[in-house]
């Protein structure tokens, strides 16, 4: 079926490509929003909470300011990874809208596609929940002794993560059944 002659699936690949264009976008501006909050620490985005080590800056009470050099990209290199991994989301996020925008919704690709996004995902609170103590440990390694801190932490963030993880992985498992399906049905047609 067209999408010219279906007004419902043209609006359908329409929104599909602007998700896939806002993903990237939002996920480069939490990358650059990161960045910042380590390259201008007086920034009020990073005060607000905008960044994953905001609230580990604030909560040290740490003057990125008067890190050495090499602590603050090691820090900013640490608080950063976890982004990435999620960056690895955000692309697989972008593929699988591009495909929607091309009517593929039944295709395995499509279906892998999502499960690379649940998989991503995991690997992203897998990352963030170990990055966070090995960053509160780089983050307070100038200070005199008695003063460093070693943060372990699991949020609802986290918890919620694991849980679309696992829905994204399922739903492509259904996808992927529903694809065979399908093409076992167009075969009879």
């Amino acid at each position: 079926m067209s999408t010219k002659n279906n007004p419902e699936l043209n609006r359908l690949a329409l929104n599909s490509k602007r998700m896939a264009t806002l993903t990237l976008l939002l996920m480069g501006l939490l990358v650059l929003f990161e960045l910042l909050s380590w390259l201008f620490p007086d920034l009020a985005l990073s005060h607000l909470g905008f960044t994953f080590s905001a609230s580990m800056i604030d909560g040290l009470n740490v003057d990125v300011t008067q890190m050495p050099l090499w602590q603050q990209i090691a820090c900013m290199s640490l608080a950063t990874l976890p982004l990435l991994v999620l960056l690895g989301a955000a692309l697989n996020m972008y593929r699988l809208f591009n495909l929607y925008a091309k009517q593929q919704y039944f295709s395995s690709e499509a279906a892998n596609r999502l499960r690379l996004v649940g998989r991503a995902i995991f690997y992203w609170v897998i990352v963030r929940v170990l990055s966070v103590p090995i960053l509160s440990v780089m983050m307070t390694v100038h200070l005199p002794a008695g003063q460093r801190v070693v943060t372990v932490s699991l949020t609802s963030t986290d918890m919620i993560g694991l849980f679309l993880a696992a829905c994204f992985g399922i739903i492509a498992r259904i996808l992927a059944q529903a694809s065979i399906e399908h093409n076992e049905n167009q075969s009879f047609i």
